[in-house]
């Protein structure tokens, strides 16, 4: 069974990704991380986005702290 993690934007806005999502709900932690997870404002909602903290290879696993 996959892990899903859920992500505090602010105290009233939380992403459940079960719920609506995309394949960004399969990522996984990591203490070497190749992406980092930022929260933007879009239309005043808070919206998460990953960077890549390097080139990531076709087929490799996206991860992030």
């Amino acid at each position: 069974m996959a892990t899903i993690y859920t992500f505090a934007l602010t105290a009233r806005y939380v992403i459940y990704p079960v719920i609506r999502g995309n394949v960004s709900k399969y990522m996984s932690h990591s203490c070497d991380p190749n992406c980092k997870a930022r929260v933007i404002w879009v239309g005043g909602i808070p919206t998460m986005i990953f960077f890549a903290l390097r080139d990531i290879n076709n087929g490799e696993e996206l991860t992030f702290s």
